[in-house]
């Protein structure tokens, strides 16, 4: 007996099943080259949107369930400190300050069965960026924003799905 053609099958309905099962998440970003801060003068506004749209969909994953939509309209980004001119080059170096915090200002849709179950405005913040423990690479150009993401996906939904599940 080949295993191969019995395991084929079987792994082909697993990710049908799993991806079945998944919530679908869908990030827009309004009006993006009217932005606060993305990171311009670094040259990579389109990367750093790309990232923050991951982060989204891989946090949203955690806390909508399969049959759930979840629609997320990010209006403004404002990332954690500023960009400065350092050195003879004048290269941008994103430079952090207490008085720099990363916001961001969204809105959301969680529906089911084309029902709308949640929906709301937020002007995210994390005033004390600085201060708090971060489980993020300090590596990571986006490792504040994640945080403070995390905390908003949190204290957002993290009753929402208790009650759906």
């Amino acid at each position: 007996m080949n295993v191969k053609l019995i395991l084929k099958p079987l792994l082909l309905a697993g990710l049908l099943v799993a991806a079945s099962a998944q919530a679908a998440v869908t990030v827009k970003f309004v009006k993006s080259e009217g932005f606060a801060d993305i990171g311009r003068w670094s040259g990579r506004p389109d990367e750093t949107l790309k990232l923050i749209e991951e982060h989204l969909v891989a946090q949203a994953s955690k806390f909508v369930s399969g049959s759930q939509d979840l629609v997320i309209e990010v209006t403004d980004i404002n990332l954690a400190g500023e960009e400065e001119p350092v050195g003879r080059r004048m290269d941008n170096l994103r430079v952090m300050r207490q008085i720099t915090i990363p916001t961001m200002d969204l809105t959301y849709k969680l529906s089911e069965g084309g029902k709308v179950v949640k929906e709301g405005k937020s002007h995210v913040a994390d005033m004390s960026y600085m201060e708090r423990f971060n489980r993020y690479s300090p590596g990571d150009q986006l490792r504040f924003e994640k945080r403070m993401l995390d905390n908003w996906f949190k204290d957002e939904f993290g009753k929402t799905v208790t009650a759906a599940r």
